[in-house]
């Protein structure tokens, strides 16, 4: 781990180990991070403009996300944003019934839940009941998206 990192840690614990009902709370580690001498300063940006704006694109991805379509009697979310689709200037969101009618986006939704059970795996590997139940789940998600399972549609 680099220094800078180490910092941003030992200033965090410190930060923990202060809070009363033994939480690391958000408003707390922006005021830890305020002043200039702060390790963590660096990753917060103080111009209240851009921050702003940054807020209001987080505000609009909250709005995106609430809105849901029913699909086969059963709520799902309108709007699906790929890995890929964030790469790129402002991101985007894709229409979930335009994306089921596509084989190449209903695959490539597959693969981003694998990654996502790995993602799961990894974070949760101390549980290791929890973690074997997912991996068989992930392994038969690489089934049908590899074409060796076989594919049943909800």
């Amino acid at each position: 781990m680099s220094v800078k990192r180490e910092r941003i840690l030992v200033e965090l614990r410190r930060i923990h180990s202060e809070n009363r009902l033994g939480l690391l709370q958000p408003a707390e580690v922006v005021q830890a991070a305020k002043p200039n001498s702060s390790p963590l300063h660096c990753k917060f940006e103080w111009n209240n403009g851009k921050a702003g704006h940054q807020y209001r694109l987080w505000q609009a991805r909250e709005l995106i996300s609430v809105y849901v379509t029913v699909i086969n009697r059963q709520s799902v979310p309108q709007y699906v944003s790929f890995r890929a689709d964030r790469i790129g200037k402002g991101g985007g969101y894709r229409d979930m019934p335009t994306v089921l009618k596509s084989a190449e986006l209903r695959k490539r939704m597959l693969a981003e839940a694998i990654d996502d059970l790995k993602t799961v795996e990894q974070r949760y590997i101390m549980l290791r009941d929890l973690v074997t139940s997912i991996k068989r789940i992930r392994v038969k998600f690489e089934r049908v998206v590899s074409g060796k399972g076989k594919k049943k549609r909800a």
